[in-house]
């Protein structure tokens, strides 16, 4: 089944290929418009986007994935597949879960897409739930920095990301049988996964099924806890495991399966997706008790466990002319009924999560979160008219969410959302102009916020009857692309792209309505009915080239958000207001500035060989003063990639690339008139990765093998942008051996 990608975030800026950091090889910058042999940019169209428009044709930064990094790259979540990428980093909450930081913005305000379509979960409720979109199966990821409101809606002003399951493929392109199986020695962590593509003159169709599960993963021995002293200095714990406890996937799995009928003037498919998966949640601790009770507690309690499950239908249709002055229609429908349950199950036995998880039981404190989507889509791709291609369309969605149990922080709610949009483009000179325009309509309706105001706690909240209304908001979102290509001196391939966009997004039910004890982030939240939406001013300037033995690109960009949604910590006559020994924390809205710097540079250096660096960094700060909470460490990259067989991918292929995240000690801040709360520093780490593989064609059977090594020089890596950073690091030194055979 054909699938839909971002009319906009295809390819990477600059031409040259799938991402710096990554090192890919030259059959993936192939694949992303850049023939590294002879370095120059092939004229590849987007099929799949409205404007039908080519890598060197996107105003706005993007970076594209294809599957052949994907093989390379792959981990368990989105958020750690992406988080080397220029630009992104990922707020990690363990193994099975990480969501991405695009710019510095996460949360709502990355719009995660599958297949185009949203991805529907209950990650933007809190750091300590995961993504839910199908990583084994996927053919493509495709990333778009910054703003991208006017064709995904208001969640978007951080970027958006949108994982492909099946990319368009040529009709005479032969049937293929995929097994890959791959063991990590950090957990280890065991895939396998089957995937088959038939194709056919009028009818496609394909399966995939994998399966991964992991134990404990592996910590450096100075990756213990990091406890702030009443003087504010920083005491660094060692390990007191060799493994994080409670860090293991039991299980993680994926089905889907899809179809595609083509007749003469366009085709229509159908997909159908399951995702399982149950994993433990490191962190959940009891910090402000003594070790006794500590331990105590624990063993009560159990660990904290999480069972989740989601099923997804996705229909689409595509048509040319279907009538006069419309160039071709195509329509998108999709439903999801998504749950799981998470909670401290009372000594409960890894082996046994699939079976008792999903069960309500309030006794060992477990929540079932539960939210059905239904999400449809058109676009009309007009006739060119006075110059001018253009795409018009509208969007949809109704969506129901409950939460039952002890961390049921919002009220069951109903959304709906309704939305136009305009795109249209055309070359005036040398320039090429893009405009767009989207009208936002969502509703909120907290069915069940009435039930929150029987608890004993809602004094704390100051939530009243009347704070538990329908909410409206009706935003509007406008945005401006210009691309030209120039020559410096004798040197060609060079562009310059910009683009300025002012988008808006609505404030989320949990920022709205929220009231309780929040575990993950060790906060009593607390909502705020008053919010209204936010406005984003963005402007981003970029530099780019696309051909030659040099290449690559330099984006700077700024990222004016007025009224600002963030967490404020409470206080009281007394100081600090605790709730539940947790201190209290209000959403809030004040102005915001983010800005930042991305650059990537590429250097030919032979035939098969490519060396390659990265920076970036990005400053968050209040305007009235102060900086952004958990914001991304500048970092420094280089890597070099060598590919025997730099046309077809076949020989011995390796990489290594270093990566240098700096200390972050720029951090949030809350003050009293005698005390103050504060984000703690975190410190700088080296990460050195590196792999060597080696790709056969053995009659009709394609072998690759890999061998990978992650954190090889066994850094405690802490990201700043995790909430749990300073209780546990990311895993430690640690290989990969994995096999794909095609045939």
């Amino acid at each position: 089944m054909q699938k839909y990608h971002l009319a906009q975030a295809i390819a990477v800026a600059c031409g040259a290929g799938a991402g710096l950091i990554t090192v890919p090889s030259a059959a993936d910058e192939q694949a992303s418009g850049m023939n590294s042999m002879s370095g120059v940019v092939e004229e590849i169209v987007v099929k799949a986007s409205p404007l039908q428009k080519s890598p060197a044709e996107l105003a706005q930064s993007s970076l594209v994935l294809s599957e052949q990094t994907l093989q390379r790259q792959r981990e368990a979540t989105l958020g750690a597949t992406l988080a080397n990428q220029p630009g992104i980093s990922a707020s990690s909450f363990g193994a099975a879960v990480s969501r991405p930081v695009i710019r510095g913005l996460g949360g709502s305000r990355v719009q995660i897409l599958e297949d185009g379509m949203a991805a529907v979960d209950a990650s933007t409720i809190s750091p300590d739930h995961a993504v839910a979109v199908h990583m084994h199966g996927a053919q493509q990821v495709e990333v778009l920095r910054g703003p991208a409101a006017l064709l995904y809606g208001s969640g978007a002003l951080g970027g958006v990301v949108n994982v492909v399951g099946e990319v368009a493929h040529d009709p005479s392109q032969d049937s293929e049988t995929r097994l890959n199986l791959d063991y990590s020695t950090v957990n280890h962590g065991k895939t396998v996964g089957l995937e088959h593509h038939q194709y056919s003159e009028s009818l496609d169709w394909h399966i995939d099924a994998s399966q991964m599960s992991a134990d404990e993963y592996r910590v450096p021995a100075d990756g213990g806890e990091v406890h702030q002293e009443e003087d504010g200095s920083l005491e660094y714990h060692r390990a007191e495991a060799a493994t994080l406890d409670n860090s293991d996937i039991d299980h993680s799995r994926e089905l889907g399966l899809g179809g595609q009928y083509r007749f003469d003037n366009g085709h229509v498919g159908v997909s159908v997706g399951y995702l399982d998966s149950a994993f433990g949640l490191p962190g959940h601790s009891h910090d402000d008790e003594d070790a006794e009770e500590a331990d105590t507690a624990a063993e009560e309690e159990g660990d904290a466990r999480v069972d989740l499950e989601q099923w997804r239908l996705h229909l689409e249709g595509y048509w040319e002319s279907p009538i006069v002055a419309v160039k071709s229609i195509s329509t998108h429908l999709a439903y999801t009924d998504y749950q799981h349950s998470e909670g401290h199950t009372g000594g409960h036995d890894h082996d046994e999560a699939d079976t008792g998880a999903a069960e309500e039981t309030p006794e060992h404190g477990m929540t079932t979160f539960k939210r059905k989507v239904t999400d449809v889509r058109i676009e009309l791709t007009l006739e060119e008219l006075a110059g001018w291609q253009q795409v018009v369309g509208g969007q949809g969605s109704s969506q129901d969410f409950s939460a039952l149990g002890d961390e049921a922080l919002v009220p069951e709610t109903a959304t709906q959302t309704l939305a136009l949009f305009w795109m249209g483009e055309r070359m005036l000179g040398d320039w090429s102009v893009e405009l767009g325009s989207r009208l936002d309509y969502t509703r909120i309706d907290p069915e069940g916020g009435l039930a929150l105001q029987e608890d004993d706690t809602s004094s704390v909240c100051g939530m009243t009857a009347t704070d538990y209304q329908r909410q409206e908001f009706s935003d509007v979102s406008l945005s401006l692309g210009l691309i030209r290509d120039f020559m410096l001196g004798n040197s060609e391939g060079w562009q310059f792209a910009s683009s300025l966009t002012s988008a808006r997004r609505a404030p989320a039910a949990e920022e709205l309505y929220s009231c309780g004890a929040h575990d993950s982030t060790l906060a009593y939240e607390i909502g705020n009915p008053e919010l209204t939406s936010e406005q984003a001013l963005n402007v981003d300037l970029g530099i780019r080239k696309g051909a030659g033995d040099w290449q690559g690109s330099l984006s700077l960009y700024r990222n004016r958000i007025n009224d600002y949604i963030y967490s404020d910590a409470q206080t009281d006559a007394a100081g600090w207001l605790l709730v539940d020994d947790l201190q209290a924390y209000r959403f809030e809205q004040a102005d915001a500035v983010l800005q930042g710097a991305e650059l990537q540079v590429f250097w030919q250096l032979q035939e098969s060989l490519r060396w390659s660096w990265l920076a970036d960094r990005v400053r968050g700060e209040f305007r009235a003063g102060g900086y952004l909470p958990r914001m991304p460490a500048d970092r420094l990259g280089t890597g070099l990639d060598w590919q025997q067989d730099a046309i077809n991918g076949d020989g011995w292929n390796g990489f290594v690339l270093l990566t240098r995240n700096f200390r972050q000690n720029r951090l949030a801040q809350y003050e009293t008139e005698s005390s103050g709360l504060s984000e703690t520093a975190t410190a700088a780490f080296t990460l050195l990765n590196a792999g060597v593989g080696y790709a056969a064609q053995l009659t009709d059977w394609r072998w690759q093998v890999d061998l990978k090594g992650s954190n090889l020089l066994d850094e405690t890596v802490r990201y700043h942008t995790s909430y749990v950073k300073d209780q546990f690091p990311q895993p430690g030194r640690g290989a990969s051996l994995g096999l794909t055979v095609s045939f």
